[in-house]
C-alpha cells in the first residue's frame, strides 16, 4: 500500500488533450470541497484552468429568490461575468455545483462565441426540482445521482449525463489522510486509483463532449454539435504554470502595465504557460487581468503554489528599496511573516529553492539602498535568483555594491518599454470632452500628481500654478488630472483646486483603463508628471514630459532619454519650472526625431532582455507536477 500511494503521488494524468476552462464554483468547506476537489484534477489533466472562486467574488452572482444548499437559480451576472471571459477566451465554462446557471439569452451568446457550457450538479436528487428548469441552459449538464437521471429524462431534459462522486487523490496520497482511507484493502485501493478518482471522471466527461455526434448527444442540434467540436479541436500544451510576483492589484497602473507586459511575453513565447500572480490584492488582479492570484504574503498559499510552479518571476518596478526596510524589521523582517520592503518579496523564492525552481527577476528597480543592513538584505535577496535583469545603470551599480556575483545581474531598460501599445490605442469615452476642447484651440497639458511626505505639498502646487501661468500666458487652456493610482485622485483634486476659475480643468480618477490613459496622453501637448510610467508612457507615445523628481528612478529614465534637463527636483523654483514647461510646449506635441531614435532603441533593447528570460522559461522541460489539498 505503502508503495502504491507513493506511485499515485506522482503519477501524471494525461488525456492527450489540453483546454483553456474557466471554472466558477464556491468551495464552502475548504480546501477538501467536492468544488475544490473537482477544480484540481482538472488541472492534474494539464489543463489551463481559472478557478473563478465566488467566496472571493460574490458580486458576480445575482440569487433573485434568495436559495442556498445547491438549489437554484443562482444567475451569473452578464455584464461581470463576460468581464473574465472577454480576458480569459475559455473554451470550456463549468459552472460546479451551488445552483449556478446562466440567464438562457445569455447562455446563447457564450455559446455563439464557441464557448461550451457545462453544468454540474452534486446534490441531487435533493435539488433537481430546483435546478431541472435551468439546465438546459448547458451543452453539457450532470447529475451524481443515478435516480436523478431518471428524473430529469422524465422532465424533458435530455442533456444531462451521470457524473458521479469520485475520490480525490489527496485523500490517498497525503500523509495526514484519513484514518478510513489508510485502512483501505490493497484490492480496494487499486479500483480506486485506476477508475474512480475524479480526474477519471473527467477525462469520461471530456470524452463525451469531444466526441458529441447526434447519436451519443441528441439533444444538441447538428450544428451546434460541429460549433463544439471545432472549439474543442484546439488542444493547448499540457499547462506550464509560472508564478509572477509583484505589487500588483494595489491600483498603481506602472505596476499593472509591468504585469501586462509580462503576462503577454511568456503567453506570446509559450503556449504553455499559464500566469498565477502572488498579488497584493489578488481579487483586482483576477477581476482586471483574468489571471489567477493569491495573497503574496499568505505563506501557506504560497508554499502550496511554489510545489506545482514550474518558474517564478519577480518584478518589475522599484521593489528593491529601503524606504519601509526599518518599518519591516530590518533584517530579521524576512524571519517574520513580510509585509514590507525586500522581505515580502523573499520568500516566494526561497521557497522555490525546495523544489528546484528556476527563479528570474525582471525589470527590477533598485535603491534608494542607504544602510549597511539594507544591502545585506539586498544581497541575499537577489542571490535566490538565477537572472536578474535591473531598468537602469544606478540599480546595477547598487548590486554590485551589495556584493551580487558579477555575471548575474544586467541592465535592460523598464519592461513597459516592451508593452505593446497599439493593441489599446482605441479612443476611450472619457477623453472625449478633452478633444473636443483641443479641436477647439485648447493647448492640452496632462498633470499627474502623487503624494509625497518628503515635500511641502502646498508649496509644490503653487510653484507648478504658477509655472503653468508663466509658460502658457494668454494661451486657451486646459488641464486633464491623469491618475496613475487611487490615492494621486485626492492630491490631484487639491491641485485643481487652487487653480482659479480661469484656468479649465477636466477631471479623470483613478483607477483608470488602459486605454483611456493612453488615449487621454495622446491627446496630450505635453505631460507634466511625477510618476515614473506616466513620463515613460508618455515618451513612448512620442509626447514631451516634464517630469518632477520625488524618487531617483525618475531622474534615472530621463537620463536614459537623453532628456535630463527636462526632469525637475521638488524644490526647483517656479520660474525653472515655467522653462521647463515652455520648452516642452515649443515642441508641438512631439519629441524630436533624434530622441524618437532612442525611444526605439530603448524598445528593441527592452525586447531583447525580456525575450532571454521568457524562452528560456519556453526552454524549461516541465512534465508536470501534482495539485494536492492546500496544507494549513
Amino acid at each position: 500500500m505503502d508503495s502504491a500511494r507513493e506511485a499515485l503521488a506522482v503519477k501524471i494524468f494525461d488525456q492527450g488533450v489540453h483546454y483553456k476552462i474557466l471554472f466558477v464554483g464556491r468551495s464552502c468547506k475548504g480546501s477538501m470541497d467536492i468544488v475544490a476537489c473537482l477544480c484540481r484534477a482538472l488541472r492534474n489533466l494539464g489543463h489551463h484552468v481559472f478557478d473563478l472562486d465566488l467566496d472571493k467574488h460574490r458580486d458576480i452572482t445575482d440569487n433573485p429568490n434568495g436559495v442556498s444548499g445547491g438549489f437554484a437559480p443562482i444567475f451569473l451576472k452578464p455584464t461581470d461575468f463576460d468581464r473574465f471571459c472577454d480576458k480569459l477566451r475559455p473554451q470550456i465554462v463549468i459552472l460546479c455545483a451551488g445552483g449556478l446557471t446562466f440567464h438562457p439569452e445569455h447562455a446563447q451568446r457564450l455559446k455563439q462565441q464557441g464557448i461550451v457550457l457545462v453544468g454540474i450538479t452534486l446534490s441531487d436528487p435533493k435539488v433537481f426540482i430546483s435546478v431541472q428548469a435551468h439546465a438546459h441552459v448547458f451543452d453539457f449538464h450532470t447529475t451524481n445521482a443515478r435516480q436523478a437521471l431518471g428524473l430529469y429524462q422524465g422532465a424533458g431534459v435530455h442533456n444531462t449525463l451521470y457524473f458521479p462522486f469520485g475520490v480525490d487523490r489527496s485523500l490517498i496520497t497525503q500523509s495526514n489522510a484519513p484514518e478510513r482511507y489508510r485502512k483501505m484493502t490493497g484490492a480496494s485501493f487499486r479500483r480506486i486509483a485506476c477508475a474512480h478518482l475524479y480526474e477519471h471522471r473527467w477525462m469520461s466527461l471530456l470524452e463525451t463532449m469531444f466526441n458529441c455526434s447526434p447519436d451519443s448527444t441528441p439533444w444538441l442540434e447538428d450544428d451546434r454539435i460541429q460549433r463544439i467540436r471545432d472549439t474543442l479541436a484546439r488542444s493547448y500544451p499540457r499547462c506550464k504554470p509560472v508564478i509572477v510576483s509583484g505589487f500588483y492589484g494595489a491600483s498603481n497602473m506602472g505596476d499593472e502595465l509591468i504585469l501586462r507586459t509580462i503576462e503577454s511575453g511568456l503567453r506570446d513565447s509559450d503556449a504553455a504557460v499559464q500566469v498565477t500572480v502572488a498579488a497584493e490584492n489578488p481579487v483586482a488582479v483576477e477581476r482586471d487581468h483574468g489571471l489567477q492570484a493569491f495573497s503574496r504574503k499568505d505563506l501557506s498559499q504560497a508554499l502550496h503554489h511554489a510545489r506545482t510552479a514550474a518558474a517564478i518571476l519577480l518584478g518589475g518596478g522599484g521593489l528593491w528599496h529601503d524606504y519601509t526596510f526599518e518599518k519591516s524589521g530590518g533584517l530579521t523582517g524576512i524571519f517574520q511573516t513580510p509585509q514590507l520592503s525586500m522581505a515580502s518579496f523573499a520568500p516566494l523564492p526561497m521557497m522555490g529553492r525546495f523544489f528546484n525552481i528556476p527563479c528570474h527577476v525582471v525589470g527590477m528597480g533598485v535603491g534608494p539602498i542607504t544602510t549597511p543592513d539594507a544591502l545585506r538584505m539586498l544581497r541575499f535577496v537577489a542571490e535566490l535568483a538565477d537572472t536578474i535583469y535591473v531598468r537602469d545603470e544606478p540599480s546595477l551599480a547598487l548590486l554590485s555594491k551589495a556584493g551580487v556575483a558579477q555575471g548575474k545581474a544586467f541592465s535592460a531598460p523598464d519592461l513597459v518599454y516592451s508593452l505593446d501599445l497599439l493593441q489599446s490605442q482605441t479612443v476611450s469615452e472619457a477623453v472625449q470632452p478633452v478633444l473636443q476642447l483641443k479641436a477647439d484651440g485648447y493647448t492640452v497639458i496632462g498633470i499627474n500628481l502623487r503624494p509625497w511626505v518628503a515635500c511641502d505639498e502646498n508649496e509644490l502646487f503653487s510653484k507648478l500654478v504658477q509655472g503653468i501661468r508663466s509658460a502658457t500666458g494668454s494661451t486657451k487652456l486646459v488641464l486633464v488630472t491623469i491618475p496613475m493610482q487611487n490615492q494621486d485622485n485626492l492630491t490631484l483634486r487639491k491641485f485643481v483646486s487652487i487653480l482659479g476659475a480661469d484656468i479649465k480643468y477636466i477631471e479623470l480618477n483613478a483607477p483608470l483603463e488602459f486605454g483611456t490613459l493612453l488615449s487621454t496622453l495622446m491627446a496630450c501637448d505635453i505631460l507634466l508628471s511625477m510618476r515614473l510610467h506616466a513620463c515613460l508612457v508618455a515618451h513612448r507615445l512620442r509626447k514631451p514630459v516634464v517630469g518632477m523628481v520625488y524618487d531617483p528612478k525618475v531622474a534615472n529614465h530621463f537620463e536614459q532619454i537623453d532628456r535630463l534637463h527636462f526632469a525637475l527636483a521638488l524644490d526647483a523654483t517656479a520660474d525653472h519650472i515655467g522653462d521647463a514647461i515652455s520648452a516642452a510646449l515649443r515642441e508641438q506635441g512631439q519629441v524630436p526625431v533624434e530622441i524618437h531614435h532612442t525611444l526605439l532603441a530603448l524598445e528593441a533593447q527592452a525586447h531583447a532582455a525580456f525575450r532571454v528570460v521568457v524562452q528560456r522559461i519556453a526552454a524549461l522541460h516541465f512534465a508536470g507536477r501534482v495539485f494536492e489539498a492546500p496544507k494549513g
